[in-house]
């Protein structure tokens, strides 16, 4: 007489398993879709949209494929985690020419920001 055991244990973690290799190399098997916006960058995959603004971007490095957009105004060793690989299709130059304004418009409104600021600060001085 034999008797069946069936562990559902095993089951559940090869499911769980697959699950997660199928998540960890979603951007290589489905499209991945860019829209660029006026105030931030979508980035639209199986799993989701991620939304990043364009203010936490403060250098772009063009490359054969795409752009590196990197929160950091000089390079960093950060670079590969913290940034975002903008992948080309065949409208490159738009593409460039859309990062360059969006980026260049960041930097005017941080420098103004910062005058802002530090006339601020210098009103409380005279004033104090």
């Amino acid at each position: 007489m034999a008797v069946s055991v069936t562990s559902w244990a095993g089951l559940w973690l090869g499911l769980v398993a697959s699950a997660v290799l199928l998540a960890s190399v979603s951007g290589f098997l489905f499209p991945t879709r860019y829209k660029v916006f006026e105030d931030h960058l979508a980035i639209e995959t199986a799993l989701g949209t991620q939304r990043r603004a364009w203010s936490s971007f403060r250098r772009a490095d063009a490359g054969r494929r795409g752009v590196h957009l990197s929160p950091f105004s000089s390079r960093s060793w950060l670079d590969g985690t913290r940034g975002l690989y903008l992948r080309f299709g065949s409208n490159r130059d738009e593409v460039l020419a859309a990062v360059d304004s969006r980026l260049a418009a960041n930097r005017e409104e941080r420098v103004s920001g910062t005058s802002r600021q530090a006339h601020a600060e210098l009103e409380e001085s005279r004033a104090g």
